[in-house]
């Protein structure tokens, strides 16, 4: 079955993605390399961590998806069914990777998780 929105589909796109990641409450959280910025202009001590949550937050989808080079092959479409992820030969042209999601960051998350095998 697939993976619907929430902690679960989170944590395995963050998995997917070489991440580490932490699961607080119902929220999953990714750890921040050192050299990423932060909000306050410093960089990130080892122990930083930022919610991440690609299921429900098309910035965090967009980010997973550009860590495993999704759209490098496959583009994200808008169908009367859902979301769609089709190889970008062709508009016309399937086979689709993922079809029908309810949304595009639910797409994303379950068009990574295919694409690595998981």
């Amino acid at each position: 079955t697939e993976l619907e929105a929430g902690p679960e589909l989170d944590a395995a796109v963050a998995k997917a993605c070489g991440y580490e990641v932490e699961a607080m409450g119902t929220a999953c959280y990714r750890k921040l390399r050192t050299d990423e910025p932060r909000h306050d202009n410093g960089y990130c001590e080892p122990r930083d961590i930022k919610p991440f949550r690609p299921s429900i937050n098309l910035d965090d989808a967009f980010e997973a998806a550009e860590k495993v080079g999704l759209f490098e092959r496959y583009c994200l479409n808008k169908s009367p069914s859902g979301w769609d992820f089709r190889i970008t030969c062709d508009e016309m042209c399937p086979p689709y990777l993922i079809e029908d999601c309810p949304t595009a960051p639910v797409a994303i998350c379950r068009a990574i998780l295919k694409l690595k095998g998981q």
